[in-house]
């Protein structure tokens, strides 16, 4: 989903919990601190996510619908977009959240009327919070400014759409639906040197959707003590098919395209 961090909100939050959170002494390490040192180590971030779209919607009776929303067209497309994250752990335990919101239009293919609308597009309306906990395996690497370390993870998120179709005449009503996914997966970073690290995660999560499963990797470059930027790629493929008939809803969707994340460590 074409997503872009306009909101100026989301600079101001970081830099509120930046200064309100108590300080902790790091070793200015590129994740939220390895050390099992029995004090909080937060990380809080601000990704900038810029995707494609591409899949199939449905509801309301609707005859499936092919939708995309290529890349190249990421500021006609988006018309509000926030992106958070905050994490904090004490020794190999922690806890998150991860927020994502954007509401975009997207291209419906079509030789004919939809609804009674002509060049019709698809409002896309989508909140997707997941709130989570880990645990660290293991920690690893020689230069102690710069440890790797292996996490697992378990939690929740929660997707919830608020759809309608536009075109040349009036729209349509909204269509809305929600669900709430278990999820499981790993993830990890590895230090080069003292500045430099790669970083994974990838998840597989069901129960509300039939299965969605996603994953990002990046390169990250630790710009000063306490900020890091990283720059990679995510993909997340949502498979949603519910319910018969006129209630059945379907949204079965792929999203991907380059991240780049701003992060405050302490």
């Amino acid at each position: 989903m074409a997503v872009v961090n306009r909101n100026p909100l989301g600079g101001l939050l970081l830099v509120f919990l930046a200064t309100c959170l108590p300080t902790t002494s790091t070793n200015g390490q590129v994740s939220a601190g390895t050390d099992n040192d029995n004090r909080w180590h937060w990380d809080l971030s601000l990704p900038a996510w810029g995707t494609s779209i591409d899949g199939t919607v449905s509801f309301g009776g609707i005859a499936e619908q092919h939708i995309e929303a290529p890349f190249s067209d990421i500021l006609k497309n988006v018309n509000l977009a926030f992106v958070g994250h905050v994490e904090a752990r004490r020794n190999q335990f922690g806890f998150g959240t991860d927020v994502l919101y954007a509401a975009l239009e997207a291209d419906i293919p079509t030789s004919g009327p939809i609804l009674g609308q002509t060049n019709p597009r698809a409002n896309v309306k989508e909140l997707i919070a997941e709130g989570f906990g880990f645990y660290r395996l293991a920690t690893m690497g020689s230069e102690p400014d710069n440890l790797g370390f292996a996490d697992v993870i378990l939690g929740a998120r929660y997707s919830g759409m608020k759809t309608q179709i536009k075109g040349d005449r009036t729209s349509s009503s909204d269509r809305t639906f929600n669900f709430v996914d278990g999820l499981a997966g790993v993830r990890g970073y590895a230090g080069f040197g003292k500045s430099w690290g790669a970083r994974g995660r990838a998840d597989l999560a069901t129960f509300g959707s039939d299965l969605t499963w996603n994953f990002e990797g990046s390169l990250a470059w630790r710009a000063s003590h306490r900020w890091t930027i990283d720059g990679g790629y995510r993909y997340m493929d949502i498979d949603y098919d519910k319910g018969e008939g006129s209630e059945r809803k379907i949204f079965n969707v792929k999203m991907h395209g380059p991240v780049f994340t701003f992060r405050f460590v302490i």
